[in-house]
């Protein structure tokens, strides 16, 4: 039912128990699993989509590039929108309020994948 397991801290060691369910519970925290790579590529290929709808305004019959898209808005760089396509990046609240707001989509639809 418990586990019992020694520890040294600054030389000592401290024995301590911990609770069956702390052994089934850990296994489920997604922050231990893979740093949600697939959910980062998942958003990156969306954002991808997302962009290629938009027509660009430099070129004809294209969609909108990287560089179109970061100087529409000045919120964030063409290396941020490239990282965040790629998978990369970490984006924070603020850019991906950013990049809805220069997509034209509401927030949730960055992440309907």
């Amino acid at each position: 039912m418990y586990s019992n397991s020694n520890i040294n801290i600054f030389s000592e060691t401290v024995t301590y128990t911990l609770p069956k369910y702390f052994f089934l519970t850990k296994n489920f925290n997604p922050m231990d699993l893979n740093d949600f790579i697939e959910e980062k590529r998942k958003l990156g290929e969306n954002v991808i989509k997302l962009r290629e709808r938009m027509k660009s305004s430099e070129y004809k019959n294209r969609s909108i590039s990287q560089q179109e898209l970061s100087d529409k808005g000045g919120y964030f760089s063409k290396k941020t929108l490239g990282e965040i396509e790629r998978g990369d990046g970490n984006p924070t609240l603020e850019t991906i309020l950013a990049l809805a707001y220069v997509l034209e989509v509401h927030p949730k639809e960055l992440f309907d994948f």
